[in-house]
């Protein structure tokens, strides 16, 4: 019948075949076309490794037309970071581990100063080092730390009857976070071999973190 359409696989077997010829065409001309404009890379990417290709090729369709707010950018990273030190700690790289939670806590804390900004405003009136930009995109996550402290978003907790703050453990986060420096980690951990349990603790923190930025009462 004239504009009968089925999905993929589940058409009549004539109709079926004449898609897998079509879809082989595409997929030959596409490669040619490629090649044709000096873009082998991106051909044999295409040909080898599809998955990777359509990642990348969805990356740049999204940068180019889905624009979205440097907020949403930014909840995307901080999943994106979160992943990445999940997939960092399954391989045993724990140093890598360390510093991804650390960013993804960084990136949290920034989330909150931008939804916040009254209170980010008044919270950065009482910090002893001030920023030198007023661009909460240029702080620093010490900045972003002291300024968590100062505007009280980040609670006490107790813990077997022991009260402990998790700010005391975010400047383990930040000096983790540090640790992309090579100098800094020539300077502080020249000698140290961060494990398991080091990343245990940074996630530990993450989690309470970002549990409780979750909580903070809406604006």
């Amino acid at each position: 019948m004239s504009g009968q359409y089925w999905a993929k696989g589940e058409g009549p077997a004539d109709y079926e075949q004449l898609v897998e010829r079509y879809d082989s065409a595409y997929d030959g001309y596409f490669e040619k076309t490629l090649r044709h404009f000096g873009l082998d890379e991106e051909a044999d990417l295409w040909r080898d490794q599809r998955d990777e290709f359509d990642n990348l090729y969805e990356a740049g369709r999204r940068s180019t037309f889905d624009r979205i707010s440097p907020e949403d950018a930014l909840l995307e990273l901080a999943t994106k970071y979160e992943a990445e030190a999940a997939a960092a700690e399954a391989g045993g790289a724990y140093l890598a581990a360390c510093v991804m939670i650390s960013s993804a806590a960084e990136t949290r804390l920034l989330l909150t100063a931008i939804a916040r900004a009254s209170e980010r405003n008044l919270a950065m009136l009482q910090l002893a080092r001030q920023p030198r930009s007023r661009d909460p995109y240029a702080w620093s996550l010490d900045t972003l730390v002291d300024l968590a402290a100062a505007a009280k978003w980040i609670e006490d907790v107790l813990y077997n009857e022991v009260t402990i703050s998790p700010l005391s453990f975010l400047d383990e986060l930040r000096s983790l976070r540090n640790l992309v420096h090579p100098g800094r980690y020539a300077k502080r951990n020249f000698h140290a071999e961060l494990g398991r349990q080091s990343y245990e603790g940074a996630l530990a923190t993450y989690r309470t973190l970002r549990q409780q930025l979750e909580k903070l009462a809406p604006l």
